[in-house]
């Protein structure tokens, strides 16, 4: 018995595998009619819905998701910073002005310790979901992003 692959070509998406097990690669889930590709993704790529007593974990603390970047250019002296428990422009409003430290870890001991802090403040809000823009007196370096920021509650305006 001799198995052959054979290559299909549909005019709007181009070649499409055929495989004599599996059918259509590309079509194995049957959609229901009337139903548009795109709109069946979002159908049955959507979570089910949480139980009211399951458990959810609490949020992260403050870390660097990125720097500010455009489509282009990068600013490197401009870190985006996500705050804990701040979910909109008004609640970051707060934190403007306040200083930042991001603590890491050096080989040689300074001063005798090998922590090390470079020091931030946070200039302005970046979208409406919580982001700040910080400014630190050193560049944040790439190994930062991912990483924790200590977000101190000082200098007050209360």
């Amino acid at each position: 018995m001799i198995v052959v692959m054979i290559k299909r070509v549909d005019v709007a998406r181009g070649p499409v595998r055929v495989s004599p097990s599996r059918g259509d690669v590309r079509t194995r889930r049957r959609r229901p009619p009337g139903i548009t590709p795109s709109l069946h993704w979002q159908i049955s790529r959507r979570p089910a819905p949480r139980a009211l007593d399951e458990h959810v974990a609490d949020p992260p603390p403050p870390f660097v998701p990125s720097i500010s970047s455009a489509r282009t250019n990068q600013t490197n002296h401009t870190s985006l910073i996500k705050l804990e428990n701040v979910n909109d422009k008004a609640s970051a409003d707060f934190y403007l002005g306040k200083k930042l430290c991001y603590v890491y870890k050096a080989k040689t001991k300074k001063k005798g310790t090998v922590f090390r802090t470079s020091w931030g403040k946070v200039t302005r809000a970046h979208g409406s979901s919580g982001v700040v823009r910080a400014k630190f007196k050193k560049n944040l370096p790439p190994s930062s992003m991912g990483g924790k920021i200590r977000c101190m509650l000082y200098p007050s305006s209360i």
